[in-house]
C-alpha cells in the first residue's frame, strides 16, 4: 500500500529543532476512511519547536492527499445528509462585533469560508462579500442561500486584483495548512496596504488544553496538524511582513455557559471517568479507550496587518 504519510518540521519557522510534547491519537479516523486509506495509521508525536515555540503533529497525511480530500470529498466536519445550519449564531455575530470596531465596511474575503453563516454576518449595505471555500456542498449552498461571491476551490495568485480587499478572514483554518508562510505570501497579495487579516483558531496555552493534556478535543482528527499560542501566532506573523494588533481569548464551540458546563464537566466527570480507566487498564488486559476533554474556552481570535515600512 502507498505511504500517505511524511514527517514535517516546523510550518511556522521550518527548523528541525525541536522536541517531543507527548504523543497524540487521533479520536477520529474517518479522514483516513475518507481516502480509503485501510493500512495500519503511524503513531503521531506531538512536537515543539525549540526556535519559535510553535506546535505541531508529525508524521501527516502528504499535500497531495490533502488536497484531493478537501476538494473532492469535502471535510469529515461536514454533514452531507442533513440541511446546514448555523451552529453558532452568537459566536458569529460576536465575532462580527469584534471586527467591526476595527473595521466596519469595505470588501470581505474569507477563507474556507464553509456554509457562508460568517459572512452573512457583515451588512449587505456595507460590504463586498467574498468566499473562497474547496467543498462542492458547502461553496454551493452558501452561494445559493446568502449574497456572497464564492469560489469553489483553493485560493491562487490571479483569482482576484491584487491588494483588493479590505479585510481578510479565515476561521478553524490554520489548524489544517502544511505550509502557513506561503498562505501568507498569498492573502497579502491580496490586502490592501491598510487592509486587516482576522484569524481564529485553538489556543494550545488554554488552561483547558493544559489540563487536558493528550486527550484534548482538539487532537480530534487527522485534519488538525498545526497548534497556535498567542506567541507562535506572533511569531508566524512577524515572519510574513505582518504585524500582530490584538489577540482576543474566546470561545468558538458554544455559549459562555455552555464554556463553563464543560470545564466543570472535565474537572469532575471526564476527569473521574480516565481515573477509572487508568487503575482498570493496569489490572485487565483488555484496554479501556480515554475519553477526551470537552472544548473549553480554547480558541483565540487573532488580528493584523501588514507591517508599515516606514516605522523601520
Amino acid at each position: 500500500m502507498e505511504n500517505i504519510f511524511e514527517d514535517v518540521d516546523c510550518p511556522v519557522c521550518g527548523t528541525s529543532i525541536n522536541k517531543i510534547k507527548f504523543g497524540i491519537k487521533y479520536y477520529s479516523n474517518n479522514t483516513l476512511k475518507i481516502l480509503n486509506y485501510s493500512g495500519n495509521a503511524p503513531d503521531v508525536s506531538l512536537y515543539i519547536c525549540r526556535y519559535c515555540g510553535h506546535h505541531y503533529a508529525s508524521p501527516q497525511i502528504k499535500s497531495s492527499y490533502l488536497n484531493i480530500y478537501y476538494y473532492e470529498f469535502n471535510s469529515e466536519y461536514y454533514n452531507l445528509n442533513s440541511e446546514p445550519k448555523d451552529n453558532l449564531p452568537e459566536e458569529h455575530r460576536k465575532i462580527y462585533n469584534l471586527i467591526r470596531k476595527k473595521i466596519d465596511k469595505g470588501r470581505v474575503l474569507e477563507l474556507g469560508s464553509g456554509f457562508g453563516f460568517l459572512l452573512n454576518e457583515f451588512p449587505d449595505d456595507k460590504w463586498e462579500k467574498y468566499g473562497v471555500e474547496p467543498s462542492k456542498f458547502a461553496s454551493t449552498f452558501a452561494g445559493n442561500k446568502f449574497n456572497i461571491k464564492i469560489k469553489n476551490g483553493f485560493l491562487n495568485y490571479g483569482d482576484y486584483l491584487p491588494n483588493s480587499f479590505d479585510l481578510i478572514i479565515f476561521f478553524d483554518l490554520i489548524e489544517h495548512l502544511k505550509n502557513p508562510n506561503e498562505f501568507a505570501d498569498l492573502i497579502k497579495s491580496y490586502l490592501k496596504a491598510d487592509g486587516l487579516i482576522v484569524f481564529g483558531t485553538g489556543n494550545i496555552n488554554s488552561i483547558n488544553s493544559k489540563l487536558s493534556g493528550n486527550l484534548w478535543s482538539y487532537y480530534s482528527s487527522w485534519e488538525h496538524i498545526s497548534f497556535f499560542s498567542p506567541k507562535s501566532a506572533g511569531v508566524f506573523l512577524n515572519n510574513n511582513g505582518l504585524e500582530l494588533i490584538e489577540i482576543i481569548k474566546l470561545p468558538y464551540n458554544g455559549t459562555f455557559l455552555t464554556n463553563v458546563k464543560n470545564f466543570i464537566k472535565n474537572l469532575t466527570v471526564v476527569r473521574m471517568k480516565n481515573m477509572v480507566k487508568f487503575f482498570l487498564n493496569i489490572f485487565n488486559n483488555k484496554k479501556f479507550t480515554y475519553s477526551y476533554y470537552n472544548l473549553s474556552f480554547d480558541h483565540m481570535l487573532v488580528f493584523g496587518k501588514i507591517k508599515d515600512v516606514q516605522k523601520k
